[in-house]
């Protein structure tokens, strides 16, 4: 209760600001696009002095409620690898917009949307992300294929374009709006030398021919893995002020997921030392060592990763 407090406070000081200032006319029916970045950091700015300096005379408890709450949110709703919770490029400029009353207020605030001015507002934003992810991972027979027990298996991310789309009808006390967006994923990593749960696998087979009295000291393999990631979301409803310092949203979200995975594991070998059975020490195929031996050699055999996954799902929401 106090969060919501504190925001139809800020909601309400921004609305006063707005209709005092010029930048009223810039917002009220404007395709946002990189321009609106420039315009919104000013506007931002001025609204957030005029705020503080109205707590400094007559909200100082608040203030300090306020600034908790948002280290708050900023710890519980970061976004992760299932999340973007960068939907729009405002947030490049201000993490903080839980309680934005400005068209990104559509994903992180629809109920702010009833304090925005009249009007059709519509905002398209594309952005790109590039990580390196790597992945360290410690097993005592990776020493066979490199002689380190510890290995890095390094991944690319790139996400070269996410784009979303955001749309806001104000008419005096409601307000339509609707986004499509990709709320997760929107990319792929590529580990071009696989993952070391592929290769901890592999990495048992000299123990294995050593406990079978035939020396092995070292394994190599080829292993690739690459997985790509979408979730699209579509969110609709409507907001109605009920008073000049409350609002309420009611809407409707759909989600739909599309996952691929594509990988293998290829060309183990192994150097088996035994020359009564034609073994010299020499990195040869893993698969005829074993039917040598007379084992199940289906194990030791190329791999092949190639999957699917789609679904889709949706909830309604409601919010004051």
């Amino acid at each position: 209760m106090f969060f919501l407090f504190i925001c139809s406070e800020f909601v309400e000081k921004e609305v006063r600001f707005k209709r005092n200032q010029f930048v009223r006319g810039t917002f009220s029916r404007s395709f946002q696009k990189n321009m609106h970045i420039k315009v919104c950091c000013v506007h931002i700015c001025y609204t957030f002095a005029a705020v503080i300096t109205k707590i400094k005379n007559s909200m100082r408890k608040k203030l300090g409620v306020g600034i908790g709450m948002l280290i708050v949110s900023l710890s519980t709703f970061a976004g992760g690898l299932l999340t973007n919770t960068n939907q729009h490029v405002l947030f490049l400029r201000n993490l903080a917009r839980d309680a934005s009353t400005e068209i990104d207020a559509v994903y992180s605030n629809p109920a702010g949307l009833a304090f925005m001015p009249n009007g059709l507002h519509l905002s398209f934003n594309g952005q790109s992300a590039f990580q390196t992810r790597t992945i360290t991972s410690t097993f005592a027979p990776f020493a066979a294929y490199g002689g380190d027990a510890t290995k890095k298996f390094k991944g690319e991310a790139s996400a070269p374009f996410i784009p979303s789309l955001f749309a806001v009808y104000k008419n005096d006390r409601w307000a339509f709006s609707g986004n499509f967006a990709v709320t997760g994923g929107g990319g792929k990593a590529t580990f071009n030398k696989g993952l070391g749960s592929f290769e901890s696998q592999v990495a048992l087979i000299p123990a294995m021919l050593n406990a079978n009295d035939l020396p092995t000291t070292n394994y190599s393999v080829d292993s690739y893995m690459e997985g790509r990631q979408y979730i699209f979301g579509l969110q609709m409803g409507a907001t109605y002020k009920i008073t000049d310092n409350l609002a309420a949203f009611g809407g409707l979200r759909v989600n739909y997921v599309s996952n691929g995975y594509v990988g293998y594991i290829r060309n183990i070998k192994v150097n088996p030392n035994l020359p009564v059975l034609g073994f010299d020490g020499t990195m040869i195929p893993a698969t005829q060592v074993l039917e040598a031996l007379g084992q199940d050699a289906s194990g030791a055999a190329d791999k092949e990763l190639d999957c699917d996954q789609t679904g889709w799902g949706g909830n309604s929401d409601y919010r004051a």
